[in-house]
């Protein structure tokens, strides 16, 4: 930055302009600018709006974390938990696989906990396409949802992990279970994060029960997915 310190000398009548210029490196000045040099359409980001983003690596398991009906209706009062981060809903990739937008701008894909769907990416699973057109239905590019962590942020494949909560109507779901209920899916890849097994076990009995989708043939689910030999 250049300083430049116009020095009026009157000496035997005679006006000296005497000017200074000198470089600075320190990097405290690089942080001073005049608004007469800032252009009308330039956007500072201040120090509010940085905090006021929820940074979701940081994010901490909570001590006392609320169950299923407590975060429902807190949720349904505007109520948004440390542990629980806002998004917007950008693509469903498939029944258990969406990409969302975090409130930063950022996208990231999430694979929704503690649920199994039958693939319809590369493979096409027996149902798979159902359980796609589900999640599609339920969950609205541009839609807002909630996104409740428990356990590790990520898994292997540095997907985010999470409970996935959306509006219908004037109810707030969590996605996870809605989906169970519908037989489209089944409870699995049980490991940290165990928060709502207990009630995703009960939504999947009822499907189960009732034998929906994947469950209206004998044998399809499998301790380790969709047996698909009996559906080809």
């Amino acid at each position: 930055m250049l300083l430049v310190i116009s020095i009026g000398l009157f000496l035997c009548g005679c006006e000296i302009d005497i000017s200074v210029e000198s470089s600075s490196s320190d990097s405290s000045s690089s942080n001073i600018s005049s608004s007469s040099s800032s252009s009308s359409d330039e956007i500072i980001l201040g120090e509010n709006d940085i905090e006021s983003q929820k940074d979701i690596e940081q994010i901490d398991e909570p001590e006392e974390p609320l169950d299923y009906e407590g975060l429902k209706e807190s949720l349904s009062n505007g109520e948004v938990p440390d542990y629980v981060y806002k998004v917007t809903i950008e693509r469903v990739v498939d029944g258990d696989t969406m990409k969302l937008k975090l409130e930063n701008g950022q996208s990231i894909r999430i694979r929704t906990l503690l649920i199994d769907c039958p693939e319809d990416t590369k493979e096409k699973d027996y149902l798979g396409d159902v359980a796609t057109a589900f999640a599609k239905d339920k969950l609205k590019q541009g839609d807002v949802a909630y996104v409740e962590t428990d356990g590790p942020l990520q898994d292997d494949y540095d997907r985010y992990l999470g409970y996935l909560w959306y509006k219908d109507g004037d109810e707030m779901k969590m996605y996870n279970a809605e989906i169970l209920r519908e037989g489209l899916a089944r409870v699995a890849y049980i490991k940290e994060g165990v928060r709502h097994l207990d009630m995703l076990y009960d939504a999947q009995y009822e499907a189960k029960d009732q034998k929906l989708n994947v469950w209206s043939i004998d044998g399809y689910v499998t301790k380790y997915g969709f047996n698909q030999d009996l559906v080809d």
